[in-house]
């Protein structure tokens, strides 16, 4: 299925202006990880709560973005959309 609303660049490409300056800092982390934990206020249904988050990730390419130094300095590439971790209830 092709959906015409979905970013999907092709290969490296160079980073923009904030990005090289945020990246261009002396002391950087190894690595770069965002990590949720939400509270859900009442029960939901995993299922469906992955498959927003999986819509979000498919539409917003930047959201698979990855960096790395090469020769030419920092590029980013965009992966192809991959099945994110399956959600499970927290009983605490």
């Amino acid at each position: 299925m092709v959906d015409d609303d979905v970013e999907d660049p092709n290969g490296a490409f160079n980073l923009s202006p904030v990005q090289q300056m945020f990246l261009g800092q002396p002391k950087l982390p190894t690595q770069f990880h965002l990590s949720i934990h939400p509270r859900m206020l009442e029960n939901v249904d995993t299922s469906l709560v992955t498959s927003a988050i999986e819509g979000i990730v498919r539409r917003h390419s930047m959201l698979r973005a990855r960096f790395t130094w090469g020769e030419n300095g920092w590029q980013q590439t965009i992966v192809r959309m991959y099945p994110i971790h399956t959600l499970s209830k927290c009983t605490t």
